[in-house]
């Protein structure tokens, strides 16, 4: 009985893409009343995107395709991404094979290790440098109190196999052995663990944990087409990424396009 009161999942079996469905819901709203956190998931999408109006393709019911409706303050809004990316790399942690899993009796070899996602900012999930989901956060309106609305768009490779993956490097729940899982399940733990992480006091020190945009070289390309080339160093309190070049200037860089310099693509752009 406890969850008679929890925000729907509204199922679909294909739509444009979700964060459009939600954000026509959420115009609505005054003769459709929507709970904060109502959720819209399909089986597919005939125009999903990613960031920077990049096409976002899965064949039919391979993908978690999870669009959340999130309130928010104008100072948090712009951390929405990167909470959505912990939220969901907290739930993936979960369900991916352990050492202690796959090691004879169950007998760990070795110590924990790190976790096995990792976070490239803004809006990637890696496993073994391969992406296993992307976010897609798009601020909807705020109302006449100050509450901002995002619709906060979670896509997660589930079942697909090596053919079925876009030509970057690319994996699923499936080819990193995990158990066979609903989406619709998958769809609540991430929701779930997405209200602990909007609320959670280390949300910053945990997301910096795992991003690998902080440990390394980054090349930035910026949305007016200006790159920068330096060492990513940390993330600010906006949730924007600090990136130092070689002459030590540090660039806080709140919008756009991040590859990882020591791992660059032979084709230029393979990563976009």
């Amino acid at each position: 009985r406890g969850m008679a009161h929890s925000a729907p999942i509204i199922q679909l079996g294909e739509t444009t893409s979700t964060n459009d469905e939600l954000g026509n819901r959420w115009r609505e709203r005054d003769s459709r009343p929507l709970l904060p956190f109502t959720s819209v998931v399909a089986d597919f999408q005939t125009r999903g995107r990613g960031r920077l109006g990049r096409q976002w393709e899965a064949p039919k019911k391979s993908s978690l395709l999870l669009s959340i409706l999130v309130p928010t303050t104008e100072e948090d809004a712009t951390w929405m991404p990167l909470a959505g990316g912990l939220a969901a790399a907290l739930v993936l942690d979960g369900l991916l094979p352990t050492d202690e899993d796959t090691q004879p009796g169950g007998a760990a070899s070795a110590p924990a290790e790190a976790p096995s996602v990792d976070l490239k900012w803004p809006n990637d999930l890696l496993v073994g440098g391969k992406k296993i989901a992307g976010i897609l956060s798009e601020r909807l309106g705020e109302d006449p109190d100050g509450t901002v609305w995002v619709a906060l768009g979670i896509g997660v490779n589930v079942t697909q196999g090596e053919d079925e993956l876009p030509p970057v490097p690319s994996t699923s729940l499936r080819l990193q052995g995990v158990d066979p899982v609903s989406r619709t399940a998958l769809a609540h733990m991430i929701i779930e663990q997405l209200k602990a992480t909007l609320t959670s006091a280390s949300l910053a020190d945990d997301y910096a944990t795992r991003c690998v945009s902080t440990r390394g070289n980054v090349h930035a390309t910026l949305p007016d087409g200006s790159t920068i080339t330096g060492t990513g160093t940390g993330i600010d309190v906006s949730g924007a990424l600090l990136v130092e070049d070689e002459d030590g200037t540090t660039h806080t860089i709140s919008a756009g396009d991040v590859t990882l310099a020591d791992n660059l693509p032979e084709t230029p752009g393979a990563l976009q």
